[in-house]
């Protein structure tokens, strides 16, 4: 809009099928015909028995990885931790384990709550694993696979995966976002997707707009053969701005409102953002040091510093993370002088006594 780059736009598909269908399925609704099935709704359930009888393929979208996300106890409440970061452990079936996607540490599954003694145990959520379990289950006579970094080891098997399933080997494959770029696969009619809230719910001022690229690319993965696709996307919010769009195919309606947003607080591109992480191996002292370091550079950056706060994640690697915000006006602030401010502030904090230990990351324009 600003005129530093050129805008292409593609307004019709390379082959002449029309754009895929879109469909929204709202969980929250249903009766007793339809009432979901594990992670599916019974029109999903519909569409994939469909597809699967007319001899095409169906792709199952779903961005999360392991069989669960957590193992939770419906007595007290207890979910195991990592033993280093504050994060739940998500259970993999393929290696028996739970682990920690920050740090990596693994630990067999709770059979028993160590909080409370009770052996009321239940997975909960969906992962990639047990989305294919599911479809195993209800579609036994068809052949089932996975993308995900799990069945992924090494280069030789994405391309046995991607070449079964572009040979018809595989009816069903399901992923995560390994799937939804560039595969061009004639015979699919369905992209499905189970779960977008988990897309929509990220608290990230890029979260909306990333939740409409990944949803929009997959559903470019059905009709690309003679046939109309299909595209079938579950959601408890199908009223949500982002759902609407891509439902609408109207990428320039969401931009605008999306660019509306962005100017209203001051976020990119109307702003520059630096995200400042402060790392300590003490709770106290990363509080104490992100008040202090807050202190040294609000005198002059007033309003424009946010903070400081624990992130969603406040624990990584036993280290206790508090982070600030700088929104540099693109007008008025030097980026040099806002540079010199910051570095010194940081050499200042480092070497006191008081925060030996204290480690501080700035990330630019965060992605």
């Amino acid at each position: 809009m600003e005129g530093r780059w050129e805008k292409v736009s593609l307004s019709k598909r390379f082959i002449q099928t029309p754009s895929p269908q879109i469909l929204l399925v709202n969980t929250a609704e249903g009766g007793k015909k339809n009432k979901p099935k594990g992670p599916f709704h019974g029109h999903m359930l519909e569409a994939i028995g469909a597809c699967l009888d007319a001899k095409s393929q169906v792709i199952v979208y779903q961005n999360r990885k392991g069989f669960v996300p957590y193992i939770h106890c419906d007595m007290c409440g207890y979910t195991p931790h990592c033993v280093n970061c504050d994060i739940t452990l998500t259970y993999y079936k393929s290696s028996g384990q739970q682990r920690c996607g920050y740090c990596a540490h693994t630990q067999p599954p709770m059979q028993l709550c160590p909080a409370c003694g009770s052996t009321a145990v239940t997975m909960k959520g969906f992962g990639t694993e047990r989305i294919a379990e599911e479809l195993s289950l209800i579609f036994p006579a068809a052949k089932i696979a996975r993308l995900d970094q799990e069945s992924i080891r090494k280069r030789s098997d994405f391309q046995r995966v991607l070449n079964g399933f572009a040979n018809g080997e595989i009816d069903i494959l399901v992923g995560t976002q390994l799937l939804s770029k560039g595969l061009d696969f004639q015979n699919v009619s369905l992209v499905a997707v189970p779960d977008a809230d988990i897309l929509l719910n990220i608290p990230d001022f890029r979260n909306h707009e990333r939740a409409f690229q990944q949803l929009f690319q997959v559903a470019g993965r059905s009709g690309r053969g003679p046939k109309q696709g299909q595209v079938m996307i579950q959601s408890r919010q199908t009223t949500h701005p982002v759902l609407q769009a891509v439902l609408e195919d109207d990428y320039l309606g969401f931009a605008a409102q999306e660019i509306q947003v962005r100017k209203q607080f001051q976020y990119p591109p109307f702003s520059r953002i630096i995200k400042i992480t402060i790392k300590q191996k003490d709770a106290r002292k990363s509080e104490e040091a992100s008040r202090y370091y807050a202190q040294m550079l609000r005198s002059v950056l007033k309003q424009r510093l946010m903070g400081p706060q624990a992130p969603l994640v406040g624990r990584v690697r036993n280290y206790y993370l508090q982070q600030l915000m700088v929104k540099m006006d693109k007008k008025k602030d030097d980026p040099a002088k806002v540079k010199e401010l910051l570095w010194s502030a940081s050499l200042k904090l480092v070497t006191m006594a008081d925060f030996k230990g204290t480690w501080i990351d700035f990330d630019v324009d965060p992605a």
